[in-house]
């Protein structure tokens, strides 16, 4: 089964009820998932802002390259794209929040109306991907897949847990979506607006990953950007001089170019951003492959001789000028370069040699990654570099085991290679802070000598991010050594950085063994 919230237009809602008494109709929701904060404190430290920030500064100005330019700016990435036929009239984004299971999936129709295109964003738990007729693929938390208007897609989750996934739907402004919906669940009018100009234009899904208080910009689109923050809370500045909060599982339309913060906690988006107008040939333009039986034959000046039946194409030499052909069994051939054309006529008489039934080809993997060529041509990366991103780990690595981006060395933007998470460290490449006691990675590994995914580095009951603010080791269990763990010291009011809190001569930990007061001198063993 299912389940989905629907934002459409006013806010994400929940329109079936999953699990718990909590997600009634109509509630608004917000996902359980959130980037990790601080066990005691709930903040992430702004030094991570100054860690990532150095790839961010570059001006929306700068990067403007006219019309053909990428939308991604700082280190945000294209992660999929597609070409879209607009339909005439109004135009609405639909964004809706789904539950796969592990159990197969039949295909069905995504957004609804047959106009209607968009994406599917894998968000808390890996996801396989159907389209009938199309590719196959696994997607990680984070990952997108483009998908054409009309096409039908089971989804289903991989492993043994369901997984939550958004589809982002562009369609005719009226419609409603019969989406992957079990229950039937009805879906409001999503918010209009007027087509641009263009038959087909280019639709562009961005993400990025943002650490506490940093900056990112969004260029302007052919219509309104549609902007859905996936983890975290985002402030948005618009050009009228105004500015929104965006938090988790939200999502809205905005127009012109965006400024956007992350709050105290961070922030994860992805952004729908419709591009440039592409020619209508080029959009359609497609390599048509005939085959037949028979011998022919073409010469032209410069142009080489070609064997074949039907319609073949034959690559000649340098040159140009007419030419003559003949043979036998029916078809027309043509040369490259010489540009000449030769047709043959069926003679009386004449033998036809069947042709061979052709096998299908296994996927290649030209650079041996564990990704084939195919994979690699979807998702963007480089078939012929067994790592892409150049970050330590090969591009299938990536994809199926640690789900990290690989087109982004730093897919959390902590300041540590992917690769160096995964074989160095250990710690967690798809979080700034792996173990969630308030301090980001880096810092634990580079400064502070803590566990990155231990939030209680030396196990007294004190987080190692409170530890630095106390004036304890988060290294030393017993930081003043009275037989007394910092955790315990807490407990019974002492000081961590003092073996005799009273002073009355006896260290703390053989006052609380004695039974007596550690904090009053006049009880003591």
């Amino acid at each position: 089964m299912i389940s989905r919230s629907v934002w459409d237009g006013r806010g994400l809602t929940r329109r079936q009820r999953n699990t718990g008494a909590d997600e009634r109709r109509g509630q608004q929701v917000r996902p359980e998932r959130r980037l990790r904060t601080a066990v005691r404190t709930g903040l992430v430290t702004t030094a991570m802002a100054a860690l990532v920030a150095g790839g961010a500064g570059t001006t929306l100005a700068s990067q403007s390259g006219g019309e053909g330019s990428s939308p991604a700016r700082g280190h945000a990435a294209v992660v999929a794209q597609q070409i879209i036929d607009l339909p005439s009239g109004q135009l609405g984004w639909q964004v809706t929040r789904r539950t796969a299971s592990p159990a197969d999936a039949d295909a069905a129709a995504l957004f609804g109306s047959a106009d209607a295109a968009g994406f599917v964003v894998a968000d808390d738990g890996a996801l396989l991907v159907s389209v009938e007729g199309g590719p196959r693929v696994r997607l990680a938390s984070g990952e997108a897949l483009a998908v054409e208007a009309g096409a039908e897609v089971a989804i289903a989750a991989t492993g043994d847990d369901e997984a939550e996934f958004y589809t982002l739907g562009l369609g005719r402004g009226t419609a409603k979506s019969a989406a992957i919906d079990r229950a039937g669940a009805t879906v409001g009018d999503p918010t209009p607006f007027a087509t641009p100009g263009g038959a087909a234009r280019d639709l562009d899904l961005l993400r990025d990953v943002l650490a506490a208080d940093e900056e990112s910009e969004l260029p302007a689109g052919a219509g309104p950007t549609l902007l859905l923050v996936t983890e975290g809370t985002l402030e948005v500045a618009t050009p009228n001089g105004g500015s929104i909060e965006i938090a988790a599982g939200d999502a809205t339309t905005l127009e012109g170019d965006l400024a956007l913060t992350a709050a105290d906690e961070g922030a994860a988006f992805v952004a729908a951003v419709l591009g440039a107008e592409v020619d209508a040939d080029e959009a359609s333009a497609s390599p048509t492959y005939r085959t037949g039986s028979g011998t022919g034959g073409g010469t032209g000046g410069g142009g080489g001789a070609g064997t074949g039946g039907g319609d073949r194409t034959g690559t000649g030499g340098d040159g140009g000028g007419g030419g003559s052909g003949g043979g036998s069994g029916g078809g027309n051939g043509s040369g490259n370069g010489g540009q000449a054309t030769a047709s043959a006529t069926e003679t009386a008489g004449a033998t036809k040699t069947p042709t061979a039934t052709p096998t299908a080809q296994p996927d290649t993997d030209a650079d041996d990654d564990g990704l084939s060529d195919d994979d690699e041509a979807l998702r963007g990366t480089d078939p012929n570099l067994a790592d892409t991103d150049g970050d330590g780990l090969l591009d299938g690595r990536e994809v199926f085991e640690t789900g990290t981006d690989p087109l982004n060395a730093d897919s959390d933007a902590d300041g540590i290679t992917d690769g160096e998470e995964v074989d160095t460290y250990g710690s967690n490449p798809s979080s700034n802070d792996g173990d969630g006691d308030g301090l980001p990675d880096y810092n634990e590994i580079f400064q502070h000598g803590t566990d990155p995914n231990e939030p209680d580095t030396d196990g007294d009951g004190i987080s190692d991010h409170d530890e630095l603010n106390y004036p304890t080791d988060p290294l030393l269990a017993d930081t003043d050594g009275d037989g007394l763990s910092d955790g315990g010291e807490l407990t019974y009011g002492t000081n961590p950085t003092l073996v005799d809190t009273d002073g009355a001569g006896f260290g703390d930990g053989a006052e609380v063994d004695a039974a007596t007061s550690p904090t009053d001198p006049t009880s003591h063993p």
